[in-house]
């Protein structure tokens, strides 16, 4: 008979060889959201990410999850960062995210050109407003930084020539937006941190004979009556539950801890009065059970041996030094994306002036739209989601009034920035863009090129070179901290993986 492994065995295998390809643990992946959900419970966020060709279940846990600064919604175009690898229980092929922030134009456009047609019509650009440089001027305002040396090149040119004149400073940043880069300087508990997510990752179960206690795995057979009666949904066969994990309602799992493997008893519970189920709601019911195996989790050491297994580096001082300047490389990317999208924060609440609402109305109207034509594709329509959602048209349109109005106001500002700069695309840039958004969605150049327009693109090209003009212009005062490492990525995932199977 041929050698053969079990199921167990090939996901552990191709787990671990999927954690060997560098290149899938340190991605950024574009797409957009769907099917997305805040567990009750945990807090980690899971989410389907799509392109017009494929999708990927994500999950961000909870400690990664409270860093977003935006609500991620249905339909929304994102940059997810993470890495990829295989749910070991289920053989899911699976992406973590660590960071996330929403792709394209942005949010701070739209406003700036509100303000620019406000003062427009209130006649501030008129030609007769401006008035003729005097032959010889007794007072001259400067605008620079008044700890600047261009400040200080004015009051010397000027007190030689013409000593006379009044000098009148109107002290700004002349680099532009003041923004402040928190760099988390990477320490010693982190990196122990990120090798116990790795020794998790690479564990395995083993029977013991012996009562079962918290953090071991029990393997059950259970079935629920309610009034002597069996109930819907209540019935698991060999179902892993980890004790104390909180995965089963209160009650349940503190009855199975103390009984070894082989035995057979009941679990006496009631159904919490927010339940989903309205007939279990504050309901007494009663759990037969049987336990058909105790395991507990086995950690490989933490060698040399271990490093070889794991990655491509012979003694486990290498594999801390890369641990190390991997998790550097994540913080200082997740610090510049912090401070860009702090500095476009900015840029909107600078803003004045009112945008017609019609803009966001439109904006919605866009997004309401993509997200029906992504359900149609599905065999479904927007009508009966609605009516398996509970919800009503207003409501669901209600939903995207944040982000849209945050992307119209970056459009407007952002558009209006790259005007007054004067920014322009040029053939190059739009090919070049082209080709990008070919390769992200993998469809051919020219195929893009007949799906959209070459004015938009050019639009699109001289909004990202504003994006750039902000960002390198503005004033950055570095921050650094030590970073914490608050909970384990592995008790993150852990808990992440025993949540999706309440889902």
């Amino acid at each position: 008979m041929a050698n053969y492994i079990n199921v167990t065995s090939l996901n552990r295998l191709a787990k671990r060889v999927l954690e060997q390809c560098d290149p899938l643990n340190d991605l950024i992946v574009c797409g957009e959201i769907s099917g997305f959900t805040r567990h009750y419970k945990s807090g980690h966020l899971y989410f389907t990410l799509k392109d017009e060709n494929a999708s990927i279940k994500t999950v961000m846990f909870r400690s990664q999850a409270q860093l977003l600064n935006f609500e991620p919604q249905n339909g929304m175009l994102v940059l997810v960062y993470g890495r990829a690898t295989i749910y070991e229980r289920d053989g899911v092929f699976q992406l973590y995210a660590d960071y996330m922030k929403p792709f394209g134009a942005g949010a701070a456009q739209m406003a700036f050109d509100a303000l620019y047609k406000k003062l427009e019509a209130e006649g501030l650009f008129a030609p007769e407003r401006k008035r003729p440089l005097p032959a010889v001027p007794r007072c001259i305002g400067v605008v620079t930084s008044k700890t600047g040396a261009a400040w200080q090149d004015v009051q010397n040119v000027i007190g030689r020539r013409w000593p006379m004149v009044k000098l009148l400073l109107a002290p700004v940043s002349v680099q532009g937006i003041e923004a402040e880069k928190t760099i988390e300087t990477i320490m010693a508990a982190d990196v122990n941190a990120e090798l116990e997510r790795m020794r998790e990752r690479n564990s395995r179960m083993t029977n013991v004979e012996r009562a079962a206690k918290n953090g071991d795995t029990a393997l059950i057979n259970f079935e629920g009556f309610k009034d002597g009666v069996a109930f819907e949904g209540g019935k698991g066969e060999n179902f892993p539950l980890v004790l104390g994990s909180g995965q089963f309602i209160p009650g349940f799992e503190e009855q199975v801890v103390g009984h070894s493997a082989g035995e057979e008893f009941e679990v006496n519970v009631t159904f919490p009065e927010d339940y989903h189920a309205e007939d279990l709601k504050g309901q007494p019911v009663v759990f037969k059970v049987k336990l058909n195996a105790v395991q507990e989790k086995e950690l490989p050491a933490l060698d040399d041996e271990f490093a070889k297994d794991v990655s491509e580096f012979d003694t486990l001082a290498d594999l801390k030094k890369d641990v190390k300047d991997r998790l550097q490389k994540d913080a200082d990317n997740k610090a510049q994306v912090d401070m860009e999208n702090g500095l476009i924060a900015t840029v909107i609440e600078n803003m004045e002036g009112e945008i017609p609402q019609c803009m966001f109305e439109n904006k919605i109207n866009e997004m309401v739209n993509d997200f029906s034509y992504r359900l149609q594709s599905q065999g479904m329509n927007l009508d009966l989601y609605l009516h398996y959602t509970g919800s009503t048209m207003e409501a669901f349109r209600a939903t995207f009034q944040e982000s849209a109005e945050r992307q119209v106001k970056i459009r407007l500002a952002l558009e209006k920035i790259a005007e007054v700069e004067n920014l322009t695309a040029t053939p190059e840039d739009i090919e070049a863009e082209y080709e990008k958004i070919a390769k992200n969605y993998g469809l051919e150049a020219q195929k893009v090129k007949g799906l959209l327009p070459e004015k938009e693109i050019a639009k699109d090209v001289t909004v990202n070179k504003a994006i750039d003009l902000v960002r390198d212009s503005a004033v950055v005062t570095e921050k650094k901290v030590k970073k914490t490492a608050a909970k384990s990525k592995k008790k993150a995932e852990s808990e992440a993986e025993e949540a999706a199977d309440e889902e």
